[in-house]
């Protein structure tokens, strides 16, 4: 969780997308500061990890986690 790092007034929380023990993206939850306060966060952190944590498992069905990361090929 980070506020006003990026810009001004801003907040943000973000949670790592695994496959097979491998993180493979990342999601993230950003805002107002006003809007997403620390309570704010921590009732939104459990459905931030449950969504990550859904897309792993089905990443295997996009053709999008299959290509090289970017700068690599």
């Amino acid at each position: 969780m980070i506020e006003e790092v990026f810009a001004p007034g801003m907040a943000a929380m973000a949670a790592p997308v695994f496959r097979r023990k491998q993180a493979i993206a990342v999601i993230s939850i950003a805002g107002p500061r006003g809007r997403l306060a620390a309570v704010r966060r921590g009732e939104l952190a459990p459905a931030l990890l449950a969504a990550a944590a859904e897309l792993g498992p089905i990443s295997n069905a996009s053709s999008l986690f299959g290509r090289p990361p970017l700068g690599k090929g």
